[in-house]
């Protein structure tokens, strides 16, 4: 496996966990088939009082490998599975792919440099019903500079499954577009204070640094809790998405407003509120 390819297939799996969309047949509550949905978990605190936060590290000639996420995660039982499936997943990939690279070098006297594959989770927000959860991963195999980015999983206590943070509302175009319409010029307000200047207009669809990204494609996830209620959502962006490398990550907070709360799907009712 080449460098290139070990990168990529890192960059992959180290976003396995992003929650996909379910299908509109999906959306439906259990309510809505004639059977009463699911109590939520009462005993969500207590649980995660009893849990430990996780963190498996370990270091090698090849590779530095961390993984981690919170006691409220490890709390469930179904999420805290699929993190630790992920992180052996991900731990094998990473191990193989450093002691492909050391091979490689090896008879042809190139230096080589440690691998690292780190990947965190974080409590993004809390609440009975919802879990939002943020991921950070950074992954160096070799080259001029490692590669970071995001994640993010908001999971459902009451159904025990992760959804997607569009998935809160009933209208999904209608509700990217409403966020869409702050996230461009906040977006742009972050740029211009990072580079010491305005944003110009973008020269034309190939000018990636100054266009405004595809909200669809980035990480999206609640956040802002208050009384029990999500307030504002996070959009995460990792590098090459919105500027160069050397500008960084972009991590943009979006008010809920009035017009989204009207879109808040009815078994979400309560979970999400409009920022003051």
């Amino acid at each position: 496996m080449t460098r290139i390819a070990a990168f990529l297939a890192l960059l992959l799996l180290l976003q396995a966990c992003a929650p996909s969309a379910p299908q509109p047949e999906e959306a439906t509550t259990a309510d809505d088939k004639g059977q009463s949905p699911p109590a939520a978990s009462v005993k969500s605190s207590q649980q995660t009082l009893q849990a430990e936060a996780v963190e498996l590290e370990e270091g090698s000639e090849a590779l530095h490998f961390r993984y981690a996420w919170p006691a409220e995660a490890a709390a469930i039982p179904a999420l805290n599975a699929r993190l630790q499936a992920e992180a052996a997943a991900l731990r094998q990939q990473a191990l193989k792919a450093a002691q492909a690279d050391r091979k490689e070098r090896a008879p042809q006297g190139f230096p080589f440099h440690p691998h690292e594959a780190v990947k965190t989770w974080t409590v993004e927000g809390n609440t009975n019903a919802l879990l939002a959860l943020r991921g950070e991963f950074y992954v160096f195999t070799g080259g001029a500079h490692g590669m970071s980015g995001f994640d993010a999983i908001l999971w459902d206590r009451t159904y025990d499954r992760d959804i997607a943070t569009i998935d809160l509302f009933t209208d999904a175009k209608k509700a990217m577009t409403l966020l869409e319409e702050a996230f461009c010029p906040a977006l742009n307000a972050e740029r211009a204070k990072r580079r010491g200047a305005p944003v110009p207009s973008p020269s034309g669809p190939d000018d990636w640094m100054n266009t405004c990204p595809d909200l669809a494609k980035q990480v999206l996830i609640p956040s802002g809790v208050r009384d029990g209620a999500f307030t504002t959502i996070h959009v995460l962006i990792g590098p090459y998405e919105a500027g160069p490398y050397a500008e960084g990550t972009y991590d943009i907070t979006l008010p809920i407003t009035p017009a989204l709360i009207a879109l808040v799907r009815p078994d979400y009712a309560g979970v999400i509120a409009a920022a003051r």
